[in-house]
């Protein structure tokens, strides 16, 4: 079946199957056209250094356009550890396996410290709370400059100043004391976003 608005058409669904929206459609900028999520519980303590290393966390998405606003969001929970470093959000396309810190993309600004890596959106020197709680750390980034219609993943990394073990979804004292479920979403918006 064929659906028409104002004589126009619009989308085409064959049997029960969803619908398939026509090729001639033009959705005005700002509208979002496809959202992405995970919910990851995997708790995991995770040596990290000076090189960013992947923390579980990661989204895939294929544009439509490569003109087209990514905008990542969601939140993740780390347990109380001596950071001494930061968490940054890195893009790639999916057929290459994140290992190259060119692909940062959340900059926070700043430079290296003794307690600080820069090129992060989140950077802190000692953790709050106990070894007992959690920190709930919400991100969002607007990707306007991918310039692909590859499918991308966005990965959260963690990196540090010298060798730290960064728990993820867990207290630093054992998996019991405490936990959480982080998440991330990927929508694609028409144009630009500012």
């Amino acid at each position: 079946a064929t659906f028409k608005i104002n004589g126009k058409n619009f989308a085409t669904q064959s049997g029960t199957g969803e619908a398939t929206v026509h090729s001639d459609v033009v959705f005005p900028s700002g509208h979002i056209i496809q959202v992405k999520g995970k919910h990851d519980s995997t708790q995991d303590a995770i040596s990290i250094g000076t090189t960013p290393v992947a923390i579980g966390l990661n989204i895939s998405i294929t544009p439509t356009s490569a003109s087209n606003t990514i905008i990542i969001h969601g939140c993740y929970f780390s347990g109380n550890v001596n950071w001494n470093g930061g968490v940054g959000l890195g893009r790639h396309l999916s057929s290459d396996s994140f290992s190259d810190s060119a692909t940062r993309i959340a900059d926070a600004g700043g430079s290296d410290g003794n307690y600080v890596r820069a090129g992060n959106f989140y950077n802190a020197d000692d953790a709050y709370g106990t070894n007992h709680t959690l920190d709930f750390v919400p991100f969002t980034y607007y990707d306007s400059s991918h310039s692909t219609t590859n499918e991308i993943t966005y990965t959260l990394y963690g990196e540090a100043s010298g060798t730290q073990t960064y728990y993820y979804n867990r207290a630093s004292n054992a998996t019991t004391s405490g936990h959480g479920t982080s998440f991330i979403y990927a929508y694609e918006v028409v144009g630009s976003v500012t």
